[in-house]
């Protein structure tokens, strides 16, 4: 059975690609374009992975992660962040593992993805 990847972006042309991306790679892809969406759609669908753009309308990542951390049914599901708001050495300064600067590099990206959930 395919693994089921949830991303949030509310940029469509990355959610797009994202999607495209992981699709090609045999992922079954739900899409939210805010925060609210993804919670909404996480407790209905529990996908393996969730990825969720930092800055997003209604409500950002951050936010959309202390929510579904909070809920018994989505507290395990691993969650990676994308953000246009800090750069790669901003983030490898701060040895942070689960956050990738847009552009994404796709290869670390991707191998991230297939360790969390196990492929």
């Amino acid at each position: 059975m395919p693994k089921k990847i949830l991303i949030a972006d509310d940029n469509h042309g990355e959610l797009a690609m994202m999607q495209s991306l992981f699709e090609g790679r045999g992922y079954t892809v739900i899409t939210a374009v805010n925060g609210e969406e993804a919670v909404e759609k996480a407790l209905k669908e529990k996908p393996d992975i969730i990825v969720l753009d930092v800055q997003m309308p209604i409500m950002d990542g951050d936010e959309a992660a202390m929510h579904l951390k909070s809920k018994e049914e989505t507290k395990r599901i691993p969650i990676i962040f994308v953000t246009g708001l800090r750069t790669e050495r901003e983030i490898e300064e701060n040895k942070e593992e689960d956050i990738f600067a847009k552009p994404i590099k796709l290869e670390a990206f991707l191998n991230k993805v297939k360790v969390l959930v196990g492929t």
